[in-house]
């Protein structure tokens, strides 16, 4: 990072360029009862897309450059891979937390999700999980071969499959292709953060509205409206988003596979050093 500073200062513009544009697109999204709910439906599912696309992308782009000296020099035995891999991760951590605590509180504030400590604390864990997740998946793609290209195209296919079946693109998941949305950590984390911010919120229950009108239709000018029937706003939420998953199980089930993936990419990267393949 100190020899290439612009690799850093890049990476946050790109944090803080999304992070802007995302809250200028959903800018101030209207409550359940205005009709918002499909906005918030769809903006917290380009955040999460923003936190599995970025990272990762940048991880392939940066491990690409660092290929040959990480080669060369666990070649000459001056360190091993599992020095470099710690010292990495130790070094790059408090650098994507600090990015991605950015990200989340400009799309936290200029969209207007659930104001609350325990809330926004909630989404910028579960969003932090993803960019690091997602950190490692570019790591492990760029490392499938020697050439860049490779990486990029591969990295591409896994975070489309990751994206797809989240439940937002399709109303339903078709039954081959389940395992990939119970296996997948960016469905976990979209229904976490789902769960988050829906939840506690109150809605008009369906045909509450058309109920409203005809009762204010019956009421002299300046009647208060009757008190109607309201429901969680959990169940505004399409049916193929939820998981059935308690945002506890969702988070848990979000810090298993980060540390899988994660050692999944250190063993495969030292074996491919060790082989040659790099």
């Amino acid at each position: 990072m100190a020899r290439a500073p612009l690799n850093v200062a890049v990476q946050l513009v790109q944090f803080l360029f999304f992070g802007v544009l995302l809250g200028l697109t959903y800018w101030r999204v209207p409550d359940l009862a205005s009709g918002g709910t499909f906005d918030r439906v769809a903006s917290l599912w380009f955040v999460v897309a923003t936190l599995m696309l970025q990272p990762a992308q940048n991880a392939v782009a940066v491990f690409s450059r660092e290929r040959a000296l990480l080669r060369r020099e666990v070649g000459h035995r001056l360190y091993s891979f599992g020095a470099y891999f710690l010292a990495k991760t130790i070094t790059a951590l408090p650098i994507q937390l600090a990015f991605i605590l950015a990200f989340s509180g400009l799309v936290y504030a200029m969209i207007g999700f659930q104001a609350g400590a325990a809330q926004f604390a909630c989404f910028y864990g579960v969003l932090a999980l993803v960019g690091i997740t997602s950190d490692a998946v570019g790591q492990l793609a760029a490392a499938l071969h020697r050439e860049i290209i490779v990486g990029q195209i591969l990295n591409g296919m896994v975070c489309l499959l990751l994206l797809m079946f989240t439940g937002f693109i399709q109303t339903k998941t078709p039954p081959y292709f389940e395992w990939l949305k119970e296996s997948s950590f960016v469905a976990f984390a979209y229904a976490a953060i789902i769960r988050n911010e829906f939840s506690g919120l109150e809605a008009p229950a369906p045909g509450a509205a058309a109920a409203a009108a005809a009762a204010a239709a019956r009421l002299p000018p300046g009647s208060p409206y009757p008190d109607l029937p309201t429901v969680d706003g959990l169940e505004l939420v399409p049916k193929n988003v939820s998981n059935g998953l308690t945002m506890g199980q969702d988070f848990g089930w979000l810090v298993c596979i980060a540390i899988a993936i994660r050692i999944a990419t250190y063993f495969w990267i030292n074996l491919a050093i060790k082989r040659h393949w790099l």
